[in-house]
């Protein structure tokens, strides 16, 4: 099977079933994969992925464009600068990485590029262009009805647009999956939406007879989200035992809506020892040391997650430590963040408020 392109780099669903069409995609590949896509080297590529791999967004990216600057394989190269900036929230620059990678697959793509239209309509999704994104994952289903992450993902799109029958009969289909996280995402979908559609999929995770690490992982979510507490901390220890470090931090969480922040933060901490903090973890993180008492280590925090920060996340971050410093009653550097911020940002209204305030203190 192959896809073909639109002029503007979407996929198009388009089907060929002709044998000879399959051995000029495998031909193609190799082709890239030997030769490159423009450019002999690959110096700065190589130096890229592997920034890309230790999570280093802000210097892969870098070095993704500088890749681009001399012409290297320029289909990896626009879709790992893609990768980067999705992971820093930047997602208008995202897509259009990744349309320009698909323009880069000479009309035809093989699997190896599907994932590009994946990324793709991650991007559209957190831009709010859920029909873009349904119809690249509706692309991706034309050329492999099978592909259960693109059902889960198209009926997500789907229940933005408020299509909740056409969602529920995606779901369906991925919830055929033996993954029990794409089950936790479809009850997150429907919960993120106000819906209690989700809860049967918490049902069918805990009862669920899978014994790796990821299944205990997310049983143990889906205990926390059920109020089961002694179930959760038996099941996020069971992963953890089986190697699955990501179960830690689940573990803070338990201790977390418990109040016991002390607690919380033993595990919040080993945790960020071995994985490093996302955003979204970094909000419990500083959430309980400032329940803790512990502003200080908040605002170091704060800081030190700023210098990895995509752009929007940056601005939050930035918005956020103004908060803390007055939370510390350091209203002299609260000001002097409030007035580094509006120089920044000068039309967030809100920003412009904070530091008015502050000026009068």
């Amino acid at each position: 099977m192959s896809l073909k392109m639109t002029e503007d780099g979407n996929l198009k669903g388009k089907i060929m079933r002709e044998n000879y069409k399959k051995k000029i995609a495998a031909f193609v590949l190799a082709a890239l994969l030997l030769c490159g896509c423009g450019g002999d080297g690959t110096a700065y590529l190589q130096k890229a992925e592997e920034q890309l791999k230790k999570e280093n967004y802000s210097r892969a990216l870098e070095l993704y464009n500088k890749a681009i600057m001399e012409d290297e394989d320029l289909l990896k190269a626009y879709r790992g600068a893609g990768i980067a900036s999705l992971k820093m929230a930047d997602y208008e620059k995202a897509k259009d990485f990744f349309l320009r990678a698909l323009k880069k697959t000479d009309g035809i793509i093989s699997k190896d590029e599907v994932d590009i239209a994946y990324y793709l309509g991650e991007a559209y999704s957190c831009l709010g262009e859920y029909k873009e994104a349904k119809d690249q994952y509706s692309a991706i289903l034309e050329y492999d009805s099978k592909e259960t992450d693109a059902y889960f993902y198209r009926g997500c799109a789907y229940l933005k647009q408020n299509k909740a029958d056409k969602a529920k009969k995606d779901f369906g289909q991925a919830s055929k999956s033996s993954d029990l996280m794409v089950l936790f995402g479809i009850y997150e979908a429907y919960t993120n939406q106000g819906m209690e559609d989700g809860k049967a999929f918490l049902d069918k995770i805990v009862s669920s007879k899978g014994d790796t690490a990821e299944d205990w992982y997310v049983k143990g979510k889906a205990y926390i989200q059920l109020g089961m507490e002694k179930e959760a901390l038996d099941s996020l220890n069971k992963s953890i035992k089986k190697g699955n470090d990501q179960a830690i931090f689940y573990l803070g969480t338990v201790y977390e809506l418990k109040a016991d922040y002390e607690t919380a933060l033993t595990y919040y901490r080993q945790y960020q020892e071995k994985k490093g903090l996302t955003f979204g973890e970094y909000q419990s993180v500083s959430y309980c040391m400032i329940q803790a008492g512990d502003l200080q280590g908040a605002v170091a925090l704060n800081e030190s997650m700023q210098k990895s920060a995509g752009k929007k996340e940056k601005q939050n971050l930035l918005f956020e430590q103004i908060l803390l410093y007055e939370r510390a009653c350091n209203y002299e550097m609260a000001r002097e963040t409030a007035e580094n911020y509006v120089n920044l940002y000068p039309e967030d209204e809100e920003g412009l408020k904070e530091y008015e305030f502050l000026k009068s203190r």
